[in-house]
């Protein structure tokens, strides 16, 4: 388990710091598409930064996952930021990939309405998707707790008191899946179908010359394999959990 944690933080943050440097360098990247994978990549960094290292402390440790190593007052802001960031974290990228999708699908179904979403829009649904996820998951700073556990403390999700643990939980937990995996997933679905509808009649209602025809189909076969890429992944990473 610590090998693979090691390997798949390393290869995270490698990855996602590569993305963001090449982005920001690079002005020939700076196109609508990439912003919002800058995004992602961005909110992504929470995962090998923060939550990975937790899993490794509790395995170096052979300790419960959730023991915390540092106590005090200090340790509790520590906390409740931690849980609160690496939580955070999927939802801004659920939301990027949704945003993202929606561009794409603007441009394709509403081509001659595409400026209206403009940068201004872009970093606005980019802001959006860190206000959403840090709204949705503001009450850990309320439910994250420390709580002892034999000479140490763990850092606990706790509704208590002023709500009941279990139904608490229940009704947090599948609200986050409701709004962060099937309602994502559905509306990936089909905004990824009708591109794919609309671009599959437009090379079929405008016959072109022999090379434009192959470039075309060349684009669209290209589109079609990363659009049930996006979907297929989404629900392969997204669906378990």
């Amino acid at each position: 388990k610590i090998m693979a944690y090691l390997v798949i933080a390393i290869v995270a943050l490698i990855g996602n710091t590569l993305v963001i440097v090449v982005i920001c360098r690079n002005k020939n990247l700076r196109k609508a598409i990439n912003f919002f994978i800058l995004n992602m990549a961005i909110s992504d960094l929470f995962i090998p930064v923060i939550s990975i290292p937790l899993r490794l402390y509790a395995l170096f440790t052979d300790s419960v996952f959730g023991v915390w190593p540092f106590s005090g007052k200090t340790g509790l802001v520590l906390c409740k930021l931690s849980m609160f960031l690496a939580d955070s974290s999927p939802i801004v990228s659920v939301l990027s990939l949704v945003f993202m999708t929606f561009d794409r699908f603007n441009a394709v179904v509403f081509p001659f309405k595409a400026h209206l979403v403009s940068s201004n829009v872009r970093v606005c649904l980019l802001t959006l998707s860190w206000l959403f996820a840090f709204g949705f998951c503001a009450p850990y700073f309320y439910a994250v707790k420390l709580q002892p556990y034999g000479e140490q403390d763990m850092c606990v999700l706790d509704w208590g008191p002023a709500h009941n643990q279990s139904s608490a939980m229940d009704i947090y937990s599948t609200t986050a899946c409701v709004l962060f995996t099937i309602v994502p997933f559905v509306l990936l679905s089909i905004m990824y179908s009708i591109i794919l509808c609309i671009l599959r009649k437009q090379s079929l209602a405008h016959p072109t010359a022999r090379q434009a025809s192959k470039r075309r189909q060349r684009n669209n076969r290209n589109i079609v394999l990363m659009a049930l890429a996006i979907v297929f992944v989404f629900a392969f990473c997204w669906g378990p959990y």
